[in-house]
């Protein structure tokens, strides 16, 4: 007779071997390669930011287009998905949350760990001397002054819930997106 501690450790490998399987099978159904949706994330936080957007797929169809890629089969995926816009796409098409974490990601983010360290650290002490406007100026300026892409990161930390300063300071951990050591699902 198995320990209630036996089990408890058989469902949560159980629940590790579903959440693999389900990762696989997303990767394999989809028309874009972990690469190619960072870059489509990249290009779709660039446009957002510079232009805006309109609630539809707009630069999505612009970038697949551009790139040579599959139109209708991508924006099939990412409807399926519930990723009905390019705002959508950006903030929560995430590669590590479709296809599983890679050995340096659990969650989408373009600078490294040590930079987001620094980053929270600058914005906080920012933050505590000048206060939240309830806008990410204090992360713009140490991204821009850093030499870190701006709209993207800007975008990953929102998905993060880093909507402003204080939010950066607040919700940003570290251990939710870059693994650890000992990390089980990888």
């Amino acid at each position: 007779m198995s320990s209630k501690k036996d089990r408890k450790a058989q469902r949560q490998e159980a629940a590790i071997r579903e959440q693999r399987r389900r990762w696989d099978e997303t990767a394999a159904a989809s028309p874009l390669s972990r690469h190619q949706l960072d870059s489509l994330l990249d290009y779709l936080a660039e446009q957002i930011v510079a232009n805006g957007h309109d609630d539809t797929l707009r630069y999505t169809q612009q970038w697949l287009g551009t790139n040579g890629l599959p139109v209708e089969e991508t924006l099939e995926f990412l409807v399926r998905h519930r990723f009905r816009s390019d705002f959508e796409v950006a903030l929560n098409a995430d590669p590590n949350a479709l296809f599983g974490p890679t050995d340096d990601r659990i969650a989408r983010m373009p600078i490294p760990e040590e930079a987001l360290e620094a980053l929270i650290e600058w914005v906080d002490q920012k933050v505590q001397l000048n206060g939240c406007d309830h806008s990410s100026r204090f992360a713009r300026q140490w991204l821009t002054d850093n030499g870190y892409p701006l709209a993207p990161t800007e975008f990953a930390l929102l998905a993060q819930g880093g909507g402003c300063d204080c939010e950066i300071v607040l919700n940003l951990e570290s251990a939710n997106i870059y693994p650890t050591f000992n990390r089980e699902i990888t």
